[in-house]
């Protein structure tokens, strides 16, 4: 191995380690930023009026759900609702909301947070390469 690429330490190159240690970081920040979504999208959530509704028994603020999605173009937060007709609570401009809340409570989530996310991913990845966890031998300041 090169040195320009790296020094090996115990079978991996500085370089691997760095690179798992961001991706891990940008994975937290990527779960952070969808649960950030997530509960603004709850505040934005329709509450409509319990007499009109199909089933009164049913809420969305109690639906909602992050996933972290990996696929070959990079990983992706997924946020949810899935109770029924939330689609339709997301989609219909003519439905009204007399409690609070309307249509496009998801989008308007995303929209809100987006300047964030940047934020977001700086912040989980600066704290985890300040931690000393990289095992680079030549800096005898950092913890092993």
């Amino acid at each position: 191995m090169s040195r320009a690429i790296g020094r090996k330490v115990l079978g991996m190159t500085l370089a691997d380690e760095l690179i798992n240690i961001v991706n891990g970081a940008a994975e937290d920040a990527l779960r952070l930023a969808g649960h950030a979504v997530l509960e603004e999208a709850k505040r934005n959530v329709p509450v409509g009026d319990p007499d009109l509704d199909p089933d009164a028994h049913v809420t969305l603020r109690e639906s909602g759900d992050v996933e972290i999605v990996h696929n070959p173009f990079g990983d992706l937060a997924r946020v949810t609702f899935d109770a029924p007709y939330a689609a339709k609570q997301e989609f219909d401009l003519h439905l009204k909301h007399p409690r609070g809340g309307g249509a496009h409570y998801l989008q308007r989530a995303l929209t809100t947070l987006v300047p964030e996310f940047q934020r977001i991913v700086a912040s989980r990845v600066d704290a985890e390469t300040r931690t000393g966890r990289v095992s680079d031998p030549r800096r005898s300041h950092r913890r092993r």
